[in-house]
């Protein structure tokens, strides 16, 4: 049952429908729309369309808000369309598209959130997870909010905020893989198993309303995580934590136990000693090592991601304890994640807790099942960007990623021009040709010059020779 009483407008049929709706001609009486208030009233035929409105279509040329349909017909329905309607661009960037067994959610009206305490925990995990992504070419300060939005961390935590069941969260990493693929084959992330493991657990243990219940003393990453939430803080018990967990096999350093009371440099060097032992501890998991190395690297200064580059050399081989480390300084009161690039921490959350209503407008350049056809074969065709260098693809309904963009047809610029001054001079061929030319003339002098030059030291050196 939907979760108001207003009810959906729907139309049933044959991908043709749409060429109604986008002809001229074609009144409002014509489309047939009727209202319906169950989801299993939009599951349609094999081969067929549910086309979904809002609110009812007044008149012509109004395309539906969400197409549900099964997933070969969306596929026969998206090589359709690039060719029969033209001047539309891609279907999904103005219609919601929902497999069938996703159908119910156009009657969500869920309001999400994720809790206080952990909201910039998923900030810091999604800004570490860039430093990893850019094999720590960014700098803090000049990570792009669209950067933060292309990691697999930010589809995992958006989909916590939105409530998705358990099983729509094993699809995310396959889902982010395939649009690094379409986007940016050459640069797929070389730590994307790290990553994935280490979002489907942290989306386990902090993403469902049962936190409380999940979070025990069961084992070593959990027990930490439940002190860490309650604390707001690093505290002695978390030192003694991590101490019992390393065993009598490694003892510490007797200064570790009074690790938070030391001066950073003490600190950091106790990480250094410790490092070894974490590694050795074979007894342990690698999400136990990786959470282990990124608590200890947290101690030597608690909730500042300015620490991240004690991490660095030791992400190579375990990218996760990164990860980890953003998230553990995240959970701290005193953290700087929201702060971090003149507040980039804050318009994260911002888009991260932003509403949407599933059966309206997408906020993407286009679905990830349209992009996939369209890739197939030859270049596809233009694709209109909000940003001409990315594009935004829906993943599952609303929940999107960006990534890499450049059209092969479209030249569109990112801002009109102010004035013609400001416009770029049309190129006269015959002057563009002429400066070749001349760049030629210019290249083939100066290489007989220095090939003179070669020939006169060569000479010179033969006659001292002589």
């Amino acid at each position: 049952m939907p979760s108001n009483d207003k009810p959906l407008w729907l139309v049933s049929g044959k991908r043709e429908v749409l060429l109604d709706l986008t002809s001229l001609t074609t009144e409002a009486a014509r489309i047939g729309a009727r209202p319906v208030q169950s989801a299993s009233d939009l599951i349609p035929k094999e081969g067929e369309l549910s086309l979904v409105w809002r609110e009812y279509p007044q008149g012509f040329s109004e395309l539906p808000h969400a197409i549900v349909a099964h997933r070969a017909t969306l596929d026969d329905l998206f090589a359709w369309s690039a060719t029969y309607m033209r001047g539309v661009g891609p279907l999904s960037s103005y219609c919601r598209i929902l497999l069938t067994n996703e159908a119910g959610l156009l009657f969500d009206n869920i309001k999400g959130g994720i809790p206080p305490p952990v909201q910039s925990a998923f900030v810091g995990l999604i800004i570490a997870e860039v430093l990893v992504l850019s094999r720590y070419q960014l700098r803090l300060g000049d990570i792009s909010l669209a950067a933060c939005e292309s990691t697999l961390a930010y589809l995992f935590t958006r989909a916590i905020v939105l409530r998705r069941p358990s099983e729509a969260f094993g699809s995310l990493p396959e889902k982010w893989l395939q649009v690094k693929t379409y986007t940016h084959p050459n640069a797929l992330p070389p730590a994307a198993q790290g990553i994935a493991d280490t979002c489907k657990l942290v989306a386990e243990l902090l993403g469902g309303d049962q936190m409380s219940l999940t979070l025990n003393d069961r084992d070593f990453v959990r027990g930490c995580l439940r002190h860490l939430i309650s604390d707001g803080q690093m505290t002695p018990r978390l030192v003694s934590r991590f101490a019992e967990w390393l065993g009598a096999a490694s003892p510490l350093d007797s200064a570790f136990f009074r690790i938070l009371e030391l001066p950073p440099q003490e600190r950091v060097d106790l990480f250094d000693k410790t490092l070894p032992a974490i590694t050795n501890n074979l007894r342990a998991t690698q999400t136990e090592r990786s959470f282990a190395t990124a608590m200890v690297g947290s101690f030597c200064k608690p909730g500042s991601f300015q620490q991240y580059g004690l991490l660095r050399e030791h992400s190579e081989k375990t990218p996760e304890s990164m990860l980890w480390f953003g998230l553990i300084q995240g959970l701290q009161r005193t953290t700087d994640a929201l702060a971090i690039g003149e507040g980039l921490g804050r318009r994260v959350l911002r888009e991260l807790l932003r509403d949407e209503q599933i059966a309206g407008r997408p906020y993407s350049d286009i679905n990830l099942f349209e992009l996939e056809i369209l890739s197939r074969g030859n270049p596809f065709k233009s694709v209109r960007t909000a940003i001409s260098s990315q594009i935004r693809v829906e993943v599952q309904p609303a929940i999107y990623t960006v990534g890499r963009w450049k059209s092969s047809e479209s030249e569109q610029t990112e801002l009109a021009f102010d004035s013609k001054k400001d416009m770029p001079a049309e190129r006269d061929p015959v002057e563009e040709l002429s400066g070749v030319l001349r760049y030629a003339e210019n290249l083939v002098f100066e290489i007989k010059r220095r090939t003179r030059e070669g020939n006169r030291t060569e000479t010179k050196k033969h006659r001292r020779r002589s």
